[in-house]
């Protein structure tokens, strides 16, 4: 758990062995207007939500996201 502007925490999952080098980042919002108005950290990615690449299952079965 990390520290996040306006107390919200980031929730990191690091992977190891076939997903290694992957990073996932959550953030849990109380609305949508929040998440659009939430000012992360440099280090922070792109919004992955939404990307089917990024699913647990997919990933497990196909290795890193393409």
């Amino acid at each position: 758990m990390i520290p996040a502007p306006g107390g919200l925490r980031i929730e990191l999952d690091v992977y190891h062995a076939q997903l290694a080098g992957l990073f996932i980042a959550e953030i849990e919002f109380d609305s949508s207007a929040a998440a659009a108005a939430f000012a992360g950290p440099a280090w922070l990615g792109a919004e992955v939500t939404d990307d089917s690449r990024y699913k647990n299952k997919r990933s497990a079965i196909e290795g890193l996201p393409t």
